[in-house]
């Protein structure tokens, strides 16, 4: 019961009961009946919004009701700052000090798209992906960390009904050519720093034509490395997203809205057990996937949150975050597993704190300005986080928790016939993709994100976990 005590206790939000049997099943002997939350007793929910039946639909009804809001923001990489530090390894069974030199960002405020200037963007990735080449159902292969130009690519590709292909950047050359060779994606959206990878793995993918390197990556290469890569892949046109951007912009081209049963996404598990597996996921089950995780954290969201976003965008649990994010006009601030800890930060701005675990962040909204403070602790190695106000101190991510709720509203039944819910949902819960967020890096060192998402004003330093604010 430690999460009702201390200085910001959590309470519950929602009143039980908090699971429901499900109609329409016939009692068997030694089992229980199905349940489901509550929301759903009437029949499982498939849709956020009845004029929301596909991904596209999401973003531009968000265009539409949030136009001048923040929807995105991003930081830029101003400096790379590199050092020597001894660390304690085992050499030959005994404990031995050697050096190793240790990357730390330093990165910009954050700047902001509002969801008109968000939609626009999509529309013109999404004019110069056809204007490449691309038709309809064709596929585009996702190898990139959690950026807002992955967002942005994959909400393109929705307005032009082309379908995404998801890997974890963390796969190796076997599991993204596994991906590719079987996927036949025709275009792929990657990282510079991933282009070692796919080297070996693109030749043996004939299908892709097209390569979008992400040109505000945070971590950037040596342009000899990439004009290397480039030649070394003659049948490969690589143009950056910047580029890309510019291209659909000078050749506008109207969307291609897709209907609820084309595939939206194909997306690919780790591989922790074998070789990656594919999940096709069509339109119509990923928005009811939203509408399911929506419905559960009702009561605690609204448009004035802001999210910070740093797990794999190749989750399926990710992918339905984000998007419910901008469903309900809220402001995503994109950052890193590798900027996220103060104690490696350079060059912090002055009011920035350094213990990564307090911030005190002001929004200014409009001609309103409010205080938030956000506070931060570490447990098991997660941050958790609890906000100040003590009716609205409920975390997104334990919505589920302070509300007793382990049963699905959109996607399944709890207990019999999981099986099937899955299908429904359109999502692999047996053999899902895993969180890479937090495993360690070769690089070593981490910088903070230092300021919180915001928007006008001057913000006070950001650092820790993941944090749904009020602003």
């Amino acid at each position: 019961m430690a999460y009702l005590e201390g200085l910001l206790p959590l309470y519950t939000v929602q009143k039980g009961p908090y699971t429901v049997e499900a109609p329409g099943y016939e009692p068997v002997p030694g089992e229980t009946i199905p349940r489901r939350h509550p929301k759903a007793k009437n029949g499982l929910l498939t849709r956020p919004a009845p004029e929301v039946s596909t991904n596209y639909d999401l973003l531009r009804r968000s265009a539409d009701k949030y136009s001048n809001e923040p929807a995105v923001g991003s930081r830029k990489l101003l400096e790379t700052h590199t050092e020597l530090k001894k660390v304690t390894k085992l050499v030959d069974g005994q404990p031995k000090e050697v050096e190793k030199e240790w990357t730390f960002f330093e990165l910009s405020d954050y700047s902001y798209l509002t969801y008109r200037e968000y939609e626009t963007l999509v529309l013109q990735v999404g004019a110069g992906l056809r204007k490449l080449g691309l038709s309809p159902h064709e596929k585009v292969h996702l190898f990139a960390t959690t950026s807002a130009n992955w967002l942005a690519t994959s909400h393109a590709c929705s307005s032009q009904s082309l379908t995404i292909v998801t890997a974890y950047d963390t796969l190796g050359e076997s599991g993204v050519q596994h991906s590719l060779v079987q996927s036949a994606p025709s275009a792929i959206y990657v990282d510079p720093h991933l282009l070692r990878t796919i080297d070996k793995p693109l030749r043996a993918a004939p299908s892709v034509r097209y390569l979008i390197y992400n040109d505000s990556s945070n971590q950037p290469i040596p342009e000899s490395e990439l004009l290397s890569f480039i030649s070394a892949h003659p049948n490969v046109r690589c143009i950056s997203f910047s580029a890309l951007q510019a291209l659909g912009e000078a050749h506008p081209v109207p969307p291609t809205p897709p209907k609820p049963e084309d595939t939206y996404c194909i997306m690919y598990t780790s591989g922790s057990t074998g070789p990656p597996k594919g999940v096709p996921v069509t339109h119509a089950g990923f928005v009811a996937g939203v509408a399911s995780v929506g419905a559960v954290v009702a009561e605690t969201v609204s448009h004035r949150d802001s999210i910070l976003a740093y797990l794999p965008l190749a989750h399926i649990f990710e992918l339905i975050v984000e998007n419910l994010v901008l469903f309900i006009g809220a402001t995503l601030g994109y950052g890193s597993p590798r900027t996220m800890v103060d104690t490696s930060v350079r060059r912090v701005r002055q009011g920035a704190h350094h213990d990564g675990r307090e911030a005190a962040v002001h929004r200014q909204r409009g001609e309103r300005h409010r205080g938030q403070h956000a506070v931060l602790s570490e447990h098991g190695g997660r941050a958790h986080d609890q906000r100040v106000r003590p009716d609205r101190d409920v975390r997104k991510r334990r919505a589920r928790q302070s509300a007793g709720v382990d049963a699905a509203v959109g996607g399944h039944d709890t207990g019999r016939r999981r099986g099937q819910a899955r299908q429904s949902a359109g999502t692999e819960l047996q053999d899902g993709p895993e969180t890479s967020a937090g495993r360690d890096s070769d690089s070593g060192g981490t910088g903070a994100e230092g300021v919180l998402p915001q928007r006008g004003g001057d913000g006070q330093g950001y650092h820790g976990g993941r944090v749904v604010q009020d602003r």
